[in-house]
Order: C-alpha cells, then sequence, then structure tokens
C-alpha cells in the first residue's frame, strides 16, 4: 500500500511540475509558421469568448497580452488559476490576460471560470487549432506578447504568482 501511495504522490509532483499532455500533433503536422517563438511576431487568430463573440489577438495590439492555455481537467491549470487572477486584479490594465480553454465545451468552460470567479477574458479553443498553431503540447503553457505583439517569453508548466509578476513586468518593459 505504501508503494502505490508513494507512486501516486510522484505522479501529482510529475503533472503540477511538468503540466498535462494535451492530444500533441504528430511532427508533420506542427506549423512551421512565425508566431509560435519567442522573438517571433505572434501569429494573429480570432476565437469565441463565453458570451459568442468573436475576438482577435490584434485587438490587443499596442498591448501586452498573456495567453494561458488551459482546461478544466488540468490541475496544474487549475492550481495556477488564483495566481493569474491575482496578476490581473494588481496589475490592472496593464497587460491583457487571455485564457485560451483547450478542447472543451463553451458550457464547460463557462461553467467553470463562473464557478472559480475568474474573470479575465476566457476565449474557446474547441477543435484545438490555435493550440496546435502555437506547438501547444502540454499545459498549461502561458505566452507574453509584447505590445508590438513580438513573443517575449513562453512557459510550459506550472507558475506561481512572482513568476507571473515577473515575467509580466519584462514583457511590459520591452
Amino acid at each position: 500500500m505504501k508503494q502505490i501511495s508513494a507512486y501516486l504522490v510522484a505522479f501529482l509532483i510529475s503533472l503540477t511540475v511538468f503540466g498535462c499532455g494535451v492530444n500533441s500533433p504528430t511532427q508533420t503536422e506542427l506549423p512551421t509558421v512565425e508566431g509560435n517563438q519567442p522573438g517571433l511576431k505572434a501569429s494573429d487568430f480570432t476565437l469565441i469568448d463565453l458570451e459568442g463573440n468573436s475576438v482577435s489577438l490584434s485587438s490587443y495590439r499596442g498591448k501586452p497580452v498573456l495567453l494561458n492555455f488551459w482546461a478544466s481537467w488540468c490541475g496544474p491549470c487549475v492550481i495556477e488559476m488564483p495566481e493569474i487572477e491575482r496578476l490581473g486584479k494588481e496589475m490592472g490594465d496593464q497587460i491583457q490576460i487571455i485564457g485560451i480553454n483547450l478542447e472543451e465545451s463553451s458550457s464547460l468552460a463557462k461553467a467553470f471560470v463562473e464557478s472559480n470567479g475568474l474573470t479575465w477574458t476566457c476565449l474557446l479553443d474547441e477543435t484545438g487549432e490555435v493550440g496546435r498553431y502555437y506547438a501547444v503540447s502540454a499545459i498549461p503553457t502561458s505566452i507574453f506578447i509584447n505590445a508590438e505583439g513580438i513573443i517575449a517569453r513562453r512557459n510550459v508548466g506550472t507558475m506561481n504568482y512572482e513568476q507571473f509578476r515577473q515575467l509580466a513586468q519584462e514583457t511590459i518593459a520591452n
């Protein structure tokens, strides 16, 4: 019994540290376009928000953006959500936070956002197309984009508030 418990604890720790895997595309399906690596211009996309409105990344040009790819079933995603919420409240309109829910229904994502009191913009990537385009192979994945639309930083795995704040401030400064 102790051995099973030890394995379970090790598994849960690895999920927290390394994130949850998502259905990753095969190597030949990964995008070969600009827009998914630091130093490159972030490629535009349009997704639907929880109210059914179309929202494009380009509509936030001129303002730093944090894209956070997540799903409700992902434990590490859930762990960092209060940290992102705190970042949004403390940094106000200095950075636009956009959560991108991967491959879940709008009703499930909306219920999750409401029950957890999340106030940032949430977009629905029900097919995972934008996630694949940005080469998201594990969640949570956070992408920081500066005001000029250049990807400043990409992080795979759970972050705490201090890490989010530091990367947000670096993104704002650049």
